[in-house]
């Protein structure tokens, strides 16, 4: 059986309880966007969720359709520039086939450290954690990862002052500043990577 061929086997899990809902306890269950039902039959979906120890800032799920026509209004310099950047600082591949041997049916390992930069989440304040789901498990290929706020505000740096508005305002009309981020919250600065 070749490598290609063994991801399939072993590429999901039911979405683990630290990664649910810290308000609810349960799974995501809807699209923040479009309101799409994801825990059935339905579209792959994005779940972030920020931190800032030991609270959790920020989380939501957006189906695949909805981020597509989210990244396609930013500019298409600042797509290739924040895609670049995680190119530049990351083997996708080499990252994934590594952790799907070594841990393939635990989502930890693939959290431990920030994805651009390899800081560990112990040595950093402020990181949010991305993976994608489809129906009630998350999937195991370039996600989950981990990015630290420092490489956070980097991606925001290498946005447009068009495609950060448009993200911005995504933003508030969707999740709204969080209460624990009103002190010292700036636009962008949770990056919706």
């Amino acid at each position: 059986m070749s490598d290609d061929e063994s991801f399939y086997i072993n590429d999901y899990i039911e979405i683990p309880d630290q990664l649910k809902s810290f308000e609810t306890g349960k799974p995501i269950s809807h699209c923040v966007d479009c309101g799409t039902r994801l825990l059935e039959e339905g579209p792959s979906y994005l779940i972030q969720k920020a931190y800032r120890k030991p609270e959790v800032l920020v989380e939501y799920a957006q189906c695949f359709n909805c981020y597509e026509e989210l990244t396609a209004s930013s500019s298409k310099q600042t797509m290739r520039d924040i895609w670049n950047f995680f190119l530049d600082s990351c083997d996708f591949e080499g990252r994934k086939q590594r952790l799907l041997k070594e841990a393939p049916q635990d989502f930890e390992p693939w959290i431990e450290n920030c994805l651009t930069c390899g800081k560990g989440k112990d040595e950093v304040t402020t990181y949010t954690l991305v993976w994608q789901c489809e129906g009630p498990h998350l999937l195991f290929y370039y996600m989950p990862y981990l990015i630290c706020e420092e490489c956070q505000i980097r991606m925001q740096n290498l946005m447009s002052t068009k495609s950060r508005d448009i993200w911005d305002r995504w933003y508030e009309d969707h999740i709204g500043t969080p209460s624990v981020m009103e002190k010292d919250y700036t636009p962008g600065k949770v990056v919706l990577v």
